[in-house]
């Protein structure tokens, strides 16, 4: 069981994306913000992130760039679900320091093969 942390500023998605993670025996942690997602990583830390990028006040972009140039959390693979899937869009994913971009919507399939891949990745 791997612990989850997955921001999403829109609820329907995170109680959505929550039970499928759950279903599969993981422990999952939401936020509804970038800031929330970034105290709440230094709190309790994750073994992976789930991140939207299309969010108020902070972008996942930006949440992304927090995460990996901060050395305590540099090391969690970070997943980015979206609907943005313009060529640029998963350009600018990888270049915040993404290891995934997943399109929304998804089937519970993808989500948990996208999770399981960057898991076994980091030796989680």
């Amino acid at each position: 069981m791997a612990r989850l942390l997955l921001v999403d500023d829109e609820p329907q998605i995170r109680m959505l994306t929550r039970a499928m993670l759950e279903k599969a025996g993981h422990s999952v942690e939401v936020a509804e913000s970038g800031e929330e997602a970034l105290r709440k990583l230094r709190e309790k830390g994750a073994d992976l992130v789930i991140l939207d990028i299309a969010m108020p006040e902070m972008s996942g972009w930006e949440v992304c760039r927090a995460i990996k140039s901060d050395p305590a959390t540099k090391h969690i693979p970070v997943l980015m679900f979206t609907v943005m899937t313009r060529d640029e869009d998963v350009s600018r994913s990888f270049e915040s320091g993404a290891d995934a971009h997943l399109k929304k919507p998804f089937t519970m399939r993808e989500l948990l093969e996208a999770v399981e891949t960057l898991l076994r990745r980091s030796g989680r």
